[in-house]
């Protein structure tokens, strides 16, 4: 039975991982959120924070949204939102455009902290940026979180989704962490 709830769960990322590489974008959201993710194994900027940042600093560039919120907290080797901030100022965004949610440890935890920051600021739509492979779980978390999720934006530039081996593994991940959430993971938000 477990070998088959995997299968499903690794379908449904899988298919719908597709219709994630398609940008789906509002006129005009009043943010985006950039999904936090750890390090490269080397200590410097990893492929994933690259490739979700850059495609942010793309969206903030041609005016969907006035405002990054940056999101992860302490992974024992630095905050994840400081790294991403970083990357998207020597991109070019001002310090200005940019909300750190600094606590998040999960996705669960990236949208939830981000709801109070919307909340805070009366925002009510956002852009999500992620992996296609990490969108399925995002949005249904962002969903029960209260966020109104008003487009999605795919990173594809990252090691992770470029290539085979390490988007297999990724998409393998993500599946497990779906079945995890949908066993536990909906009582956060009960």
């Amino acid at each position: 039975m477990l070998g088959i709830w995997f299968d499903f769960a690794l379908w449904r990322i899988a298919s719908s991982a597709m219709t994630y590489q398609l940008p789906n974008l509002p006129n005009q959201a009043d943010a985006i959120i950039v999904l936090g993710c750890g390090l490269g194994r080397d200590g410097k900027y990893g492929s994933c924070q690259l490739a979700r940042t850059r495609a942010a600093v793309d969206l903030w560039k041609a005016g969907y949204a006035p405002y990054l919120i940056m999101t992860g907290g302490s992974t024992g080797r630095g905050i994840e939102s400081h790294y991403l901030s970083e990357i998207a100022q020597q991109e070019g965004v001002p310090e200005s455009a940019i909300v750190l949610e600094e606590r998040s440890t999960s996705t669960v935890e990236n949208l939830r902290y981000s709801q109070e920051i919307l909340s805070e600021r009366k925002w009510q739509s956002i852009i999500l940026v992620s992996e296609p492979y990490h969108m399925y779980r995002a949005r249904l978390q962002a969903a029960d979180a209260g966020v109104t999720v008003a487009g999605w934006w795919p990173a594809t530039q990252g090691v992770s989704w470029q290539q085979f081996t390490p988007r297999s593994l990724a998409m393998m991940r993500d599946s497990l962490a779906l079945m995890s959430y949908e066993s536990f993971g909906w009582l956060i938000y009960r």
